[in-house]
């Protein structure tokens, strides 16, 4: 089984987002993908835990992978689903081809001495010059904003949040045997962690490993009540009422039936309203 990771937005600009691309892994040395879950506890008298409940965690994705740039070949017949090559694809170089160039110096000099010169000089070339492209730059590139979920919008000019998901495609010789997450499952897959290993024994190549997790995401949408609901809801709010005229003079209440506290109390009101 092979894997490729295909990114970007498809009505992305220059300017503007990521756009839509497909990186394919030459070597994909190890492959997991973890299910976990967590059970609500709760203690009751007897000194045990019983539960109510479960919540599932997201679905993790694991993977070490890597993507060599020695001077051989990706299959051209690995594409996505819109037939669209490796974006860190590199062309077959050219065949190889012998030159060999006959010296006319022999024909000159006697046989006794041009029995030992060669008598034609041989070179071996590539037909074209075509080298493989270090695509390492570019795809720690892909990693960064891929991580960063930043966004340009040129109508605002600022940088806004946009989450960015990826797909996996999984192959088996040269043809696409699945993609994940399937896109009628409504999840979505969010690269959350690229570590790329640079050693003595990486070499030139690229070997990286990567963590994703399938997530499903809840979105907020802003939007005007239709007239019709609006002038309901004033219908049906509550008239202000009147409360009349509010006495703002101390109260006189007959005193012969209150106790020494609330007397107490009544007076000191008096008091405070007559020094104001």
């Amino acid at each position: 089984m092979t894997i490729g990771l295909r990114y970007g937005d498809a009505d992305a600009t220059e300017t503007s987002g990521l756009k839509a691309g497909f990186l394919y892994f030459d070597a994909v040395t190890a492959y997991s993908k973890s299910l976990r879950g967590e059970v609500s506890k709760n203690p009751i008298a007897t000194g045990r835990y019983v539960s109510d409940s479960f919540t599932a965690d997201n679905t993790v994705i694991q993977l070490s992978a890597v993507i060599s740039f020695a001077n051989f070949s990706n299959d051209a017949l690995i594409l996505d689903v819109s037939g669209n090559a490796p974006t860190n694809y590199n062309p077959q170089p050219g065949e190889v081809f012998v030159l060999e160039n006959t010296s006319t110096l022999t024909n000159l000099l006697p046989s006794s001495i041009s029995q030992f010169l060669p008598s034609s000089n041989a070179t071996v070339a590539l037909a074209t010059d075509l080298l493989k492209t270090d695509f390492k730059d570019f795809i720690y590139n892909i990693f960064e904003i891929l991580m960063s979920g930043e966004f340009y919008n040129e109508k605002t000019g600022r940088l806004e949040r946009r989450l960015r998901t990826v797909e996996l495609y999984e192959y088996v010789g040269n043809d696409l045997a699945k993609i994940y997450p399937a896109s009628s499952d409504n999840f979505g897959l969010v690269l959350t962690a690229a570590d790329v290993k640079e050693d003595a024994d990486t070499g030139d190549a690229l070997v990286c490993d990567l963590t994703f997790e399938r997530v499903k995401f809840v979105r907020l949408k802003t939007t005007a009540l239709p007239k019709d609901v609006v002038a309901s809801l004033k219908t049906k709010s509550t008239a202000k009422q009147k409360k009349g005229v509010v006495n703002t003079k101390p109260v006189e209440k007959n005193t012969d039936d209150l106790s020494p506290e609330e007397q107490a109390q009544v007076d000191k009101f008096n008091k405070n309203k007559a020094d104001q």
